[in-house]
């Protein structure tokens, strides 16, 4: 598991100082996929970036495009993730904790949308 986070560490740091967009975008798209394997729940999402804590990553940063998936969406997704990590110190819920900001970001197809970010926690049991 901790080499699964570090490589994710890295390929973060990779994107950041990649100035090629379709590399950065693959490097987002590689991302996301680690945390949710189901490309179904890939749906929507720009970035996910997640912060550890005690030795969990039970902090997600998301950015998602506002048109195509809705943020109660994103926190029943997240609430997936939380239950996958399998502690007993979390619900397996999740909750927003702070809107960030509203963007304008690139989208794969080419065309741009709003994207919010927001922080989304797991819930401490």
């Amino acid at each position: 598991m901790n080499k699964i986070l570090v490589m994710m560490g890295l390929m973060i740091a990779l994107v950041a100082c990649t100035p090629n967009p379709e590399a950065a975008a693959e490097g987002r798209a590689n991302l996301i996929a680690k945390i949710f394997p189901d490309p179904a729940d890939r749906q929507g999402l720009y970035l996910v970036f997640p912060l550890e804590s005690g030795g969990l990553y039970d902090t997600l940063l998301i950015t998602h495009f506002q048109d195509e998936v809705g943020q109660a969406e994103v926190v029943r997704r997240v609430a997936n993730y939380c239950a996958g990590l399998g502690s007993s110190r979390l619900t397996g819920q999740a909750s927003v904790v702070k809107q960030m900001e509203t963007s304008t970001r690139p989208r794969p197809d080419g065309t741009t949308g709003t994207t919010l970010a927001a922080r989304y926690d797991c819930v401490a049991a």
